[in-house]
């Protein structure tokens, strides 16, 4: 066991803990173990063939108990976490119940004790997020898990000798035996499946890396790696909340928020939320308000010149009603490239869209008014169908249902709110339904040559690497395998990789109540017409708000979030940069894309032709990944952005 590489390894995310360090090193066949932190560093003896390193961010119990990794009371089992479970104080008087004593108030040691009484199956008693790992010297196995839906990442990698993980790629990349290499077909999802999507599987943009799925655990032993799910989302027609009890869901539905938030609030260092003024966030903010009876809690928000990306107005109706300090930052795009080398370096992976850049602000001037731990409002959308595209498939399953009146009523609503003609939306539907019948062979048969996606590719790689992405099991509504595919392919996925990376560079914890599993799980029991009602989304969440949120934002039909004048800022000062590096020879080099349809579709945008900024901005991040991660020959050091445009 290499002490130095372990080392490397967790200095390479310092940010993700800068409070203290920690390491040990074991024989797993016989036992012994050598402990070392950052005041002490003894190199391990030969004998030592297995070590767990940790960099903590502290939040509960600051105290040197709360010190990782951290062992049980005979130094048999060591767990080296990250994360958070909000139950913790729950469980920790049960496990007290039978039997087990703590040293420390922290909710690492609850992880620990629950796998002393309970083994693999404690994490289904977790309410939380984490990623942790656990050497169990008597079963000689390291037992590794991921929360149910992804919030925590764990990367790792396995040549059938050795077993290296992390919290982050770059990490792993310190070990001698990491191939640094591509993978050419994540790199064409990426591409040619729409907005550069990530983190639908276990594979990543890294050849011979992989990572945990959400909701399964992963046992590593001398026989291998042997892994399974311990959880996943159902929608069960059969056990729904009735469509007409409306007043009764709004009540249970509010309660499950109200605890989802109040047990995330639990901390020991400053706490403050994302403010978009939109319906998710501003619901968190203003449950926030209630449960706490000072107004220490900050809110922070983005705002922007043009009118439409700017929702001071909605955020500003929020904070008067809560008294909450509100602060603001004001991102440009002036200095984007500037900033770009360090996103993606953090991100590991590149980024989809620009968007993102906003988030970084705004978790910047969190950090500067020295809050540690931020709430936020992802989950909702998915949960309560509240993308655009859930109407759709609302729509093809009242078709399919026969409900004729309903449809009617709701298209009509939904053409008003929306603006968007009924035909259109039929269209829509019928595609749909006809795409639905026909047979997996045909449709994938199909896909390469009616993907918009696929043009700009470069016409060898596209052959060599074409694939597609396995999609979640269809469920019994259209509506359903909508919201699924939300949750396990995109966005998601995408949306909580970000939120964790970007906050844990300013070494910032993120906390989504709306993705508490008790929530999630009540909330795919509800009729879909709880969700969708009258042109509007996340009906049910509405209704709970009733009197806790300011009307105005309550009943705000449209979506935002933190968008980012993307397209603006491509046609203005962006432009030339990203025509800059479009037209550079190491882009056209790469062979992943053709540099000429490239430039075309760039200057089609920027004549204001087309509205391409999502997919630019993929190609524009995928070059900067590139250069951060392949080209520089000093591995990490393009972080501050140098070598990263010359």
């Amino acid at each position: 066991m290499d002490a130095g590489i372990l080392r490397r390894m967790t200095n390479t995310i310092r940010h993700r803990g800068p409070d203290d360090e920690g390491y040990v090193f074991l024989n797993h066949s016989s036992g012994e173990y050598l402990k070392s932190s950052s005041g002490a560093w003894p190199p391990p003896s030969h004998a030592c063939n297995l070590g767990l390193g940790h960099r903590r961010l502290s939040i509960i119990d600051l105290s040197p108990a709360g010190h990782q990794p951290m062992p049980n009371d005979g130094g048999t089992i060591w767990i080296t976490y990250n994360g958070e479970i909000y139950n913790y104080l729950e469980l920790a008087e049960e496990l007290k119940a039978r039997g087990h004593r703590f040293r420390s108030r922290s909710d690492t040691e609850v992880v620990l004790r629950a796998y002393e009484e309970y083994g693999s199956d404690c994490v289904k008693r977790f309410n939380g997020m984490w990623a942790f790992a656990i050497w169990d010297s008597l079963r000689r196995q390291l037992f590794c898990s991921r929360d149910r839906f992804g919030e925590k990442p764990f990367y790792y990698a396995f040549n059938g000798h050795a077993f290296i993980f992390a919290s982050e790629i770059k990490s792993l990349m310190h070990a001698p035996s990491m191939p640094r290499e591509p993978n050419h077909r994540m790199i064409f999802n990426y591409l040619a499946n729409n907005l550069g999507r990530t983190d639908f599987s276990e594979d990543t943009l890294f050849r011979g890396v992989k990572q945990i799925p959400p909701g399964a655990s992963l046992v590593v032993n001398r026989d291998g790696i042997r892994s399974h799910r311990y959880w996943q989302l159902n929608y069960q027609d059969g056990h729904r909340v009735p469509t007409t009890d409306v007043k009764r869901a709004a009540a249970e539905y509010y309660a499950l928020l109200e605890d989802a938030v109040r047990i995330r609030l639990r901390s020991d260092v400053p706490l403050g939320g994302y403010l978009s003024g939109g319906l998710d966030s501003s619901s968190v903010v203003c449950v926030v308000r209630r449960l706490l009876e000072n107004c220490k809690f900050q809110t922070f928000n983005a705002a922007f010149p043009e009118k439409y990306f700017d929702d001071r107005a909605y955020a500003d109706a929020v904070v008067e009603k809560t008294s909450f300090k509100s602060h603001h930052v004001f991102p440009d795009g002036g200095d984007v490239f500037e900033e770009l080398p360090k996103l993606i370096w953090h991100q590991d992976e590149p980024l989809y869209d620009l968007n993102f850049f906003t988030q970084w602000n705004i978790l910047r001037l969190a950090k500067a008014h020295n809050v540690v731990v931020m709430l936020n409002g992802h989950g909702g959308d998915e949960s309560l169908l509240g993308y655009p595209w859930h109407f759709t498939y609302f729509f093809t399953d009242l078709v399919r249902q026969g409900r004729w009146r309903r449809l009617k009523e709701e298209l009509s609503e939904f053409s008003a709110v929306h603006g968007v003609p009924p035909s259109q939306e039929l269209l829509r539907v019928f595609r749909i339904l006809v795409s639905s019948s026909v047979p997996k062979p045909l449709k994938d048969l199909l896909r390469p040559k009616f993907s918009l996606d696929c043009h700009a590719l470069n016409a060898d790689f596209a052959r060599s690497s074409r694939n597609s992405i396995e999609l979640p099991r269809r469920q019994h509504q259209y509506v359903d395998t909508s919201s699924s595919v939300g949750f396990k392919v995109y966005p998601l996925p995408a949306l909580l990789h970000s939120e964790d990376r970007m906050s844990m560079a300013f070494s910032l914890e993120s906390r989504t109540p709306f993705l508490d599993c008790r929530l999630v799980e009540y909330s795919a029991n509800l009729p879909a017409d709880l969700k969708l009602h009258s042109g509007l989304s996340k009906w049910i969440l509405r209704e709970a708000m009733k009197g806790v949120l300011p009307e105005s934002v309550r009943l705000r039909p449209d979506k935002k979030g933190f968008a980012a004048p993307t397209a603006l800022w491509l046609r203005g000062v962006l432009r030339e940069p990203v025509r800059q590096l479009l037209s550079s020879h190491r882009f056209k080099e790469r062979g992943y894309l053709n540099g000429d349809v490239v430039l075309s579709e760039f200057e089609a945008h920027c004549r204001g032709e087309k509205n391409l900024f999502g997919k630019i901005w993929s190609w524009v991040n995928l070059e900067l990944w590139f250069r951060v991660f392949f080209d520089d020959p000093h591995f990490g050091t393009a972080q501050d952005g140098s070598s990263v445009y010359q």
